[in-house]
């Protein structure tokens, strides 16, 4: 509520308060679904995006959800949508390492084109953040 406030003029920023579980956002000819994870299997997700955004969908050619749960990285194509789980920056807490969880520890910048969808990909170490920060 915080951030909502303090961006609240500023049109290039949104910040989502709604207490929703599945997101979504319209760029051009490309629709993003955005979740935890955490409740629903990768494979499930376009059915659900075609569900909840049925005219999105049929106005759209490039369709994605965002997931960051599994904290690694995985990508997968269904019918008319790519599915990807990203990487955490989170440092691991004692349950995670004790089992034996061990993920890279980067994020990605991710553009858009308003036609084209995904055109480009940056990847971010945790390294790199910590060497600008020195």
């Amino acid at each position: 509520m915080v951030l909502a406030a303090y961006f609240e003029r500023d049109k290039r920023v949104i910040i989502e308060t709604s207490p929703g579980k599945y997101f979504y956002r319209r760029f051009g000819n490309t629709l993003i679904g955005i979740t935890h994870g955490d409740k629903t299997k990768m494979a499930d997700l376009p059915g659900i995006m075609a569900t909840d955004r049925a005219q999105d969908w049929g106005q759209t050619q490039h369709r994605y959800w965002w997931t960051g749960h599994i904290h690694h990285t995985r990508h997968q194509e269904f019918r008319g949508c790519f599915v990807e789980s990203f990487n955490t920056l989170a440092a691991s807490d004692a349950w995670h390492h004790e089992s034996g969880y061990r993920s890279v520890r980067q994020m990605q910048r991710i553009d858009l084109d308003k036609q084209q969808g995904i055109v480009g990909r940056r990847l971010c170490s945790i390294g790199m953040i910590r060497a600008k920060a020195a």
